[in-house]
This record gives C-alpha cells, sequence and structure tokens, in this order.
C-alpha cells in the first residue's frame, strides 16, 4: 500500500474509538450551533442508541454506541450531523468498513477478519461491492473525485483513496473518515 502501514490492531484499540467519538461531538457542537437547517430553529439533542459491531469489545466509553443527533424544537424535524464513526446506517463501524476492505479477500484474510470482528465473507463482499460500484457512482463522489489527480484506481478502494491522506496533520484512517463524514447522514 505504498508506505502506509494499518495493522488490525486498530479493529481492537478504544483509543481510536474515544478519538473519533471526540470528533463527533465537536461536529454536533456546530451543527448545534448553527441551528436548524429547515427553520433555523434551536435544536435540541435527541440522541440515540446504536449496536455498532466491528469496535473493542471492551473499554469503550458509554457514549461511543449513541448515534448524535437533535431534534427541532421549531419545526420537530430530526438533524442529524454528519459522523466520523458511523457510516451511514451500516452496523459496524466506518472504520472498520475502510480498514477490512484493504486488503485482499484471500480465504486466510476472511477467516482472521471472522475472528477479529465477527463479520463473514458475504457482508465483506457486500462491503467491497459498495466501494466499488454504489460509492463510485454516488452523486456525491462524482463531484469530490475531482479533488485527487491523478485519479484514483475505483478497483483499489478504500486504499486508493486512503493513501491520499497520508500527507495529513492527523492520522490518514481520521482525515478519510473526516472526509467521507458528509455521507453519515442526509439530514446535515
Amino acid at each position: 500500500m505504498g508506505g502506509l502501514v494499518v495493522c488490525d490492531e486498530l479493529f481492537a484499540d478504544a483509543r481510536l474509538y474515544d478519538y473519533l467519538l471526540a470528533i463527533d461531538r465537536d461536529l454536533a457542537r456546530c451543527a448545534r450551533r448553527a441551528g436548524c437547517p429547515r427553520c433555523g430553529g434551536r435544536l435540541d439533542s435527541a440522541t440515540y442508541p446504536r449496536k455498532p459491531r466491528g469496535g473493542p469489545a471492551r473499554a469503550l466509553k458509554a457514549q461511543q454506541p449513541r448515534r448524535l443527533s437533535f431534534c427541532c424544537a421549531r419545526c420537530h424535524k430530526r438533524m442529524t450531523p454528519p459522523s466520523v464513526r458511523f457510516l451511514g446506517r451500516r452496523v459496524y463501524y466506518g472504520a472498520v468498513l475502510v480498514l477490512a476492505c484493504l486488503k485482499a479477500l484471500t480465504g486466510e484474510r476472511v477467516i482472521e477478519l471472522k475472528a477479529l470482528l465477527g463479520v463473514d465473507r458475504r457482508t465483506l463482499r457486500r462491503w467491497r461491492q459498495w466501494w466499488r460500484e454504489e460509492f463510485v457512482h454516488s452523486a456525491w463522489w462524482r463531484v469530490e473525485k475531482a479533488r485527487f489527480s491523478p485519479a484514483l484506481d475505483h478497483d483499489r478502494l478504500p486504499g486508493s483513496l486512503l493513501e491520499r491522506f497520508t500527507g495529513a496533520l492527523e492520522p490518514p484512517l481520521v482525515a478519510l473518515l473526516k472526509f467521507l463524514s458528509p455521507r453519515s447522514t442526509r439530514s446535515a
């Protein structure tokens, strides 16, 4: 992967998930300050539980499995800010969706990921298909891919995308998750 070192130990590193939670809290604070995007009303907390898979089994803060969200005091519409922990409605953490798809899905790799995350071969294939078909054909990506020159190798996603964040001021995985955060919600 071109000098980018990403190891499976990240799957179980509670510090990574705590850091991502801190970023989500900051994104939520900014969204709350901005008010309701529909009517400009005050946003009240309306967090809801999630049952994310793939992170460390223990040592996560109690807030970790909650999706930060708001409800407008005026129009009563939900406003869910972008997230670096969750990628849309997927059950697994966004970091897992990236990290699990970096290496080729050999029989040995599928066994490793099953042991680490409890994820099966069909789910891993769906994730690969999402990266290489749904993601690359999305309206969001058609606009955002212009940021990258030369063009990314779509057959190597998400690895080819992650490599582009190696010069960031923060770890490449975190920079990538921030980049993907607008895809984590429909309401922001």
